[in-house]
């Protein structure tokens, strides 16, 4: 198993603003590396959909939980999201929300933190379903 190329990630709240958010949705592809190589059983496009037609990514399923964990009790006021499956971000503010006063704040997130946090959403898809039905948030 390889270590993480990164050692950490920046989530900034002015992604929450842009449908390409987040590098597109694709901000925490190096730090789960390891995750998707060495589990493809828990993390395959396989084991998503649940039949209620809001299924994620795995990666994606690890960055709306760290921006709801991380990134939001950061920002000086309250602002509502909605989550989105989608090819790119899969979590934004909703429209009527302002950017002000946002646009500078960011945390920055250790990459063990974000595998603990990868590793809790696979072993608890994997204690909820056999075979896996989706990974949830």
């Amino acid at each position: 198993m390889r270590l993480a190329l990164q050692s950490s990630v920046t989530l900034c709240a002015a992604d929450l603003f842009n449908n390409w958010g987040f590098a597109d949705g694709g901000i925490l592809d190096d730090v789960l590396y390891d995750i998707e190589d060495q589990c493809p059983s828990l993390v395959s496009d396989a084991a998503l959909g649940n039949g209620d037609g809001r299924s994620f990514s795995f990666a994606h399923a690890v960055l709306i939980r760290l921006v709801e964990e991380c990134l939001l009790p950061s920002l000086p006021r309250k602002i509502q999201t909605y989550r989105i499956p989608s090819t790119h971000s899969p979590i934004r503010a909703e429209e009527h929300e302002s950017p002000e006063g946002l646009l500078d704040t960011a945390v920055t997130i250790p990459a063990d933190k974000v595998i603990e946090i990868a590793l809790q959403i696979a072993l608890g898809q994997a204690a909820l379903s056999a075979p896996h039905s989706s990974f949830s948030p």
